[in-house]
């Protein structure tokens, strides 16, 4: 499995956003690439339209992800705390 963003990891602002991130497999993970309508249509059941759009915004903005945050997503997802 690897992880696909709906939005490129190109934009800092969402590369670690768990809104953005969803488990592939190597095959849909490359598909998508081509043809990411599937994956978007997927992101949008998941977020609703207003989420999907605040997703959309938030990967507009110039927003670094400062080291804390990473560690502070880093420990909930090793801990198994709830993600969301």
């Amino acid at each position: 499995m690897q992880p696909g963003h709906v939005f490129t990891r190109g934009n800092y602002s969402t590369r670690w956003d768990l809104r953005n991130i969803y488990k592939q497999c190597k095959t849909c993970n490359f598909m998508h690439e081509l043809q990411p309508w599937a994956l978007i249509g997927y992101a949008k059941g998941v977020l609703g339209d207003k989420g999907f759009d605040k997703l959309f915004f938030d990967t507009n903005q110039a927003k670094p992800i400062k080291d804390w945050e990473l560690q502070e997503l880093l420990t909930r997802l090793t801990s198994g705390s709830n993600i969301s």
